[in-house]
């Protein structure tokens, strides 16, 4: 899923869970990959300045993960968001 949204914009993990991987990859640049339990998991990715670090819990008082980066190839600064269940 591509959601847009303005450079800079502070993104917010979906639900409760722990950082289980951070990484650069070619097709959505900084990705953070959340566990929210049971099988599910949140990829986010197009993001800079990652404030959390991996088996980190995030919290309903800790959700802030990071911030949105400006695309050089688009004006609608996408997120990158997919949703994983195993």
């Amino acid at each position: 899923m591509i959601i847009a949204g303005e450079a800079g914009e502070m993104i917010g993990a979906s639900a409760d869970g722990i950082v289980t991987n951070i990484e650069e990859t070619a097709q959505t640049g900084v990705t953070v990959t959340l566990d929210m339990g049971n099988g599910y998991s949140a990829v986010y990715g197009q993001l800079k300045d990652v404030r959390v670090t991996t088996r980190r819990q995030t919290s309903e008082m800790s959700r802030q993960l990071t911030h949105l980066r400006a695309s050089p190839f688009s004006a609608l600064n996408p997120l990158h968001l997919s949703l994983i269940h195993i």
